[in-house]
Order: C-alpha cells, then sequence, then structure tokens
C-alpha cells in the first residue's frame, strides 16, 4: 500500500496502516499484516499517539504468527513495554510458544482479564493460530523424536480428540511437513 501525498502526518499514515493491517490479517496475508501494524506502530509513536500500543500488540502477535526472527521487544522505542502490566501477558504468550508449552499457553489465555484488546477479534483468531502452531510444533517434534508412537499418547499428550488428530495429521501431511513420516490410520 503506497501513499502518493508528499506530505502526510504520520497520525493519518498511522490509521492507514492499521486498518490495511488489519484488512490484511483477515484476509490471511500475515506476513503483510505484520509489516502494516510495524509502519502504523512508527507513525503513531512518531506522533506521539496513544494507538501505538494497539499497533504494538497486533504486531506482537503477527510476529509470533509469521514466526519472524525480529524480536519487536528489542529495539529502543519498544524495550520499556517489557516493564508495562498489560505486555506481560503477551510476554508469556510468546515465551510458551517459544518453549512449546501447550498447557501453560491455554492457561495463560484463561487468565486474561477485562482489557479490551483481549476480546479484540483479532487477538482471538491470533490466539487460536497460535495454538494451532504450538501443536502443530509438538506433533512435528514427536515425529522427530520417536520411530513408533501411537495416536492414543499424543491425544492425551495435546489433549485433542481422534478426529483432531487425524486432521491435523493430514493438513501436516498435504503441507509436506511431515517429510518422510508413514501414519497408519487403522
Amino acid at each position: 500500500m503506497t501513499i502518493a501525498s508528499p506530505v502526510t502526518h504520520p497520525r493519518i499514515m498511522g490509521v492507514i496502516k492499521e486498518c490495511g493491517g488489519k484488512l490484511e490479517f483477515f484476509k490471511g496475508h500475515y506476513e503483510v499484516s505484520r509489516a502494516n501494524f510495524y509502519d502504523s506502530f512508527k507513525n503513531f509513536d512518531e506522533c506521539g499517539a496513544n494507538e501505538k500500543d494497539q499497533s504494538f500488540k497486533y504486531l506482537i502477535l503477527l510476529s509470533v504468527i509469521t514466526e519472524n526472527q525480529f524480536n519487536p521487544f528489542e529495539s529502543q522505542e519498544t524495550q520499556h513495554y517489557v516493564q508495562q502490566s498489560d505486555f506481560q501477558k503477551l510476554l508469556v504468550m510468546i515465551e510458551c510458544f517459544s518453549e512449546l508449552d501447550l498447557n501453560t499457553y491455554k492457561d495463560c489465555l484463561k487468565e486474561l482479564g477485562d482489557d479490551e484488546f483481549f476480546s479484540d477479534e483479532i487477538f482471538i483468531q491470533s490466539a487460536q493460530i497460535i495454538r494451532e502452531l504450538i501443536v502443530d510444533k509438538i506433533l512435528l517434534n514427536f515425529f522427530k523424536s520417536y520411530s513408533l508412537i501411537t495416536f492414543k499418547f499424543i491425544q492425551d499428550s495435546l489433549r485433542i480428540s481422534e478426529s483432531q488428530l487425524q486432521d491435523k495429521l493430514l493438513a501436516l501431511g498435504c503441507s509436506g511437513k511431515l517429510g518422510s513420516v508413514k501414519v497408519n490410520f487403522i
């Protein structure tokens, strides 16, 4: 998305980029959405707008979903967010994702407070996508670690039904992520 105006106020650009980020998110274009939220955050930060917090939260979620190597908390503009209480829960979520701790992740989602951000549709969908990514990664790790594994063990470990597990395995197989793993559905 490019704007042709020679001088556009950062707040206006922030709103445009935030809207673009939301639109791309709901289209499933997560990398484009992440880039738009990053630009939105920079513009809101430049003009000192309060909307920068919301854009930064979206940027954090999309950085996890896209598995971007850039840590949003490492730049000078964002280091102070680490101490803020409303960002602590997001940090726990990121930690759960990096450690593949599904149970703590689920507990963290249950404990979310009254902050309207956590009832936002983008957050709800992002939390579900992140949960699915954790499950996918755990499944792939099981297949790397074991030469033979039962459905029952996987179901108990992930707390999912047999049909959910079959769907997940089919999706991973169709995407080519299972590689040479052989699955016996019998």
